[in-house]
């Protein structure tokens, strides 16, 4: 009798095709991204909450930060939400930000003009500004109740946002979102060189498009992109302290001498436009690209990192840049 050659096993996945990877080796949806994300950012704003007594400076500081994150989630997801409701996120958001406003401006702009006026012939004027700011100061108990409002206004328009999502969110509307931010911010960068409050809100746009960019930043190109625009935010930190400040001296410059407000102003005039125009130099390159180079670049980077793939992600630049369904 002939021996019958012994046949290998076939393996399981060539009869009935590949195998589906385990659900905890399937890239998160979209979706499921941004409500992570959104999740993750108010957590500092809910432990405020219960320390704001003990440390008021920090809780004000942790619960503003919060609420900037997830308004610049807001005009992440932007093209994706009903006009009603992205409209009344950014109010909410926005109102609520700036109820703490004050409390925070002044210990910035104190600690700041402390640092910035060392010298000998002027830490005595500096000294006697802060004192007289820091008379005006809200009471702890008042700053409790405002954060304690803050904190609410923004756990509930997390939950808006979450329940105005759609079940589906499509990498084009993300990249929208993300280069209407990014053109803010060019815009911005452009107009400082004469306008003041360009500079402002060329940080601001900076800021809102690193905290968008950290939402995906398990995309490689959207990472890469995000520490970039963390050197700028350091150098404009800076460059508006010095904006603030001259605000900040000619409030409460009553309290020292003339010559020495006098001399105050001056140094912080002529270091704003220093790092100003040092600031612009060095992001030159940063924001050389345009947008719709750079929206094709980013539109390929989070398509190819999200699953399943959705229909109509290509290339092509049919749509317009959606300025309008994120612009402030």
């Amino acid at each position: 009798m002939p021996v019958t050659a012994r046949t290998e096993a076939i393996p399981e996945h060539d009869k009935l095709g590949p195998l589906a990877p385990p659900a905890s080796a399937r890239p998160a949806s979209l979706r499921a991204i941004v409500l992570a994300a959104v999740d993750e950012v108010l957590a500092p704003a809910r432990a405020a909450r219960d320390r704001v007594a003990a440390d008021p400076t920090a809780s004000v500081h942790d619960v503003r930060k919060a609420i900037r994150r997830t308004r610049a989630i807001v005009d992440l997801v932007a093209a994706a939400l009903p006009r009603r409701e992205r409209k009344d996120l950014r109010a909410a958001l926005v109102a609520a930000r700036r109820t703490l406003g004050p409390a925070r401006d002044l210990t910035v702009a104190s600690e700041a003009l402390v640092e910035v006026a060392a010298a000998p012939d002027l830490a005595p004027a500096a000294a006697a500004i802060v004192a007289a700011a820091r008379a005006d100061a809200p009471s702890i108990e008042a700053v409790a109740d405002d954060v304690a409002r803050a904190v609410e206004v923004a756990l509930a328009q997390g939950e808006a946002l979450a329940a105005a999502l759609p079940d589906e969110l499509r990498p084009r509307a993300l990249v929208r979102g993300l280069i209407a931010t990014y053109k803010r911010a060019r815009q911005a960068r452009r107009q400082a060189r004469r306008s003041d409050r360009a500079v402002h809100r060329w940080r601001r746009r900076s800021k809102e498009l690193s905290h968008q960019l950290a939402v995906l930043r398990e995309v490689p190109a959207c990472d890469e992109l995000r520490r970039d625009l963390a050197t700028l935010d350091d150098d404009l930190g800076h460059v508006v302290d010095r904006l603030m400040l001259k605000d900040f001296v000619g409030l409460y410059g009553h309290a020292a001498g003339v010559d020495a407000v006098s001399q105050l102003l001056t140094q912080l005039h002529d270091e704003f436009l220093d790092r100003r125009d040092q600031a612009r130099k060095d992001s030159k390159a940063l924001f050389a690209p345009r947008p719709r180079k750079l929206r094709r670049r980013l539109r390929r980077a989070i398509a190819a990192a999200s699953t399943p793939a959705e229909p109509g992600d290509g290339d092509g630049d049919s749509e317009g840049d959606g300025d309008g369904a994120a612009s402030t």
